[in-house]
């Protein structure tokens, strides 16, 4: 980052690119206007990366550039005045305005954002973003630990420091403890309360939060990437546009606890322990049919959306499979002990069961029993991406992760304290784990569970529930 600063501050002394001719409609002045195109989302290593070869122009003029090979362009012969300069290459575009005098050389910074990627503040989002509950700690939490600098000595596990928030980004620029130009330079967040926390896995050091005024529990995307659903502790479900993080609307559990959350593009399904436990049913679409299904299991704990059916876990240790338009019961089979997390991939169910410490694999949709394999200690959620399954160990501060093939237990990789809820990259190479009492966000290997890098741990704030933008 520092290399970038100067690059802006000294970019008028560097002679760059090849311009075309000025157009004959705009006045020939003295004045040159230089730049850099950067891109934002890259690797862990280097959060930016100067854009060889991308198109830049100078908008209400003929004039076109391309840039060189460390991103840098420049348009001479120029008058004073405002000009709107953009750039675009493989899809991802950039604007920037540019208040060009004698007295005051300015130098543009365009950073190309991916085709589907919107910003917020400084964090991308799009594709493959990782949503995460955070919750307000009871009481202090974990210390903050140090920040690791990229550059330091190989192997070593990194640790990202958190991004400002959104409404403290422009205090901090106003103070001059944020440079506009120092994309580098992040401050931690050592309070993130409640909050959503907004973590670009290629991008680490560009993790944003979002203030709420609740606390959310459990998370879960629309499969469109539409919409984003987060179950409460006050006993209600919201829903958000993921771009603009702003609660949508909201529906109350009443006296209820959610207990699991999924969705698919047409139903919300939720689980609901209570003195009258149930499946709380919601179509998509428009948010307002609303039922409610009786479940045979006893206090439900975990629930999948498969085609047009529900599968429900509950605390009596019975799997159940529910017709989704009607909540008849289309099959039932025992599991193990305190059943909390269920995932399907193309023909088996995996369960997993807190109390036994196992997981039940049961064949899809008759639900005949295909194996039960012992994973660890307080086994809480299951994720499943081909043939990879990944189990949260809340009690040895780890995870199992299995090959379906069998299943055949892998890797038990340690990660931070308290795992609880973990969901795989779209692409599946990577694993993210939620570590409620660490309060840390682990990224693995989604392949052989070896630890890519852990989010600094955040005091105060517990990661909970999380999901990845589809």
């Amino acid at each position: 980052m520092r290399r970038l600063a100067l690059l802006l501050l000294f970019l008028t002394q560097v002679v760059v690119g090849r311009t075309t001719e000025p157009a004959p409609d705009l006045p020939t002045g003295k004045l040159d206007l230089q730049g850099i195109v950067i891109s934002r989302v890259t690797t862990a290593e280097a959060p930016f990366k100067p854009v060889a070869g991308a198109e830049v122009r100078l908008e209400g003029t003929s004039k076109v550039t391309t840039t060189d090979a460390g991103g840098s362009f420049k348009f001479t012969g120029l008058m004073s005045g405002i000009y709107q300069v953009s750039t675009s290459k493989d899809g991802a575009q950039a604007r920037a305005t540019v208040h060009l005098s004698e007295s005051a050389p300015s130098a543009a910074c365009l950073v190309l954002t991916p085709a589907g990627t919107t910003m917020w503040g400084l964090t991308p989002l799009g594709m493959d973003t990782v949503y995460v509950a955070l919750n307000q700690c009871q009481q202090g939490g974990p210390d903050p630990g140090p920040f690791l600098d990229p550059n330091s000595s190989p192997g070593t596990t990194l640790s990202y420091p958190a991004a400002v928030v959104n409404e403290w980004r422009d205090l901090l620029l106003e103070r001059g403890e944020l440079s506009p130009v120092d994309f580098g330079k992040q401050t931690p967040v050592t309070a993130a309360l409640n909050s959503f926390m907004l973590l670009p896995p290629e991008n680490p050091p560009f993790t944003g939060y979002q203030p709420l005024r609740f606390q959310p529990v459990w998370l879960a995307f629309r499969p469109d990437g539409k919409r984003l659903y987060a179950a409460c502790s006050d006993q209600c479900i919201r829903f958000f546009d993921p771009a603009v993080l702003k609660p949508a609307g909201s529906i109350s559990t009443s006296d209820s606890i959610v207990t699991d959350l999924a969705v698919s593009n047409r139903y919300l399904a939720a689980t609901l322990m209570s003195p009258t436990p149930g499946l709380l049913v919601l179509d998509t679409a428009t948010h307002q049919e609303r039922k409610l299904f009786e479940v045979p299991c006893g206090q439900p704990q975990a629930v999948a959306v498969v085609d047009q059916s529900f599968l429900v876990a509950g605390d009596n240790g019975i799997l159940c499979r529910l017709d989704a338009a009607t909540g008849t019961v289309l099959g039932s089979a025992p599991v193990g002990s305190k059943p909390t997390s269920i995932a399907v991939d193309a023909n088996r169910v995996y369960v997993v069961n807190s109390g036994s410490g196992d997981l039940s694999v049961l064949t899809y949709p008759d639900l005949k029993p295909a194996g039960r394999l012992r994973v660890g200690t307080s086994p809480r959620k299951v994720a499943v991406h081909g043939n990879r399954v990944a189990v949260s160990l809340n009690g040895t501060n780890q995870v199992a992760l299995l090959d379906s093939n069998g299943p055949t237990l892998l890797s038990t990789p340690e990660v931070g304290a308290g795992p609880v809820g973990l969901a795989f990259s779209r692409d599946g190479s990577l694993l993210y784990v939620a570590c409620r009492e660490g309060g840390t966000v682990a990224v693995l290997d989604g392949r052989t569970g070896v630890l890519q890098y852990s989010t600094t741990p955040q005091p105060l704030s517990a990661p909970f529930g999380l999901a990845v933008h589809p």
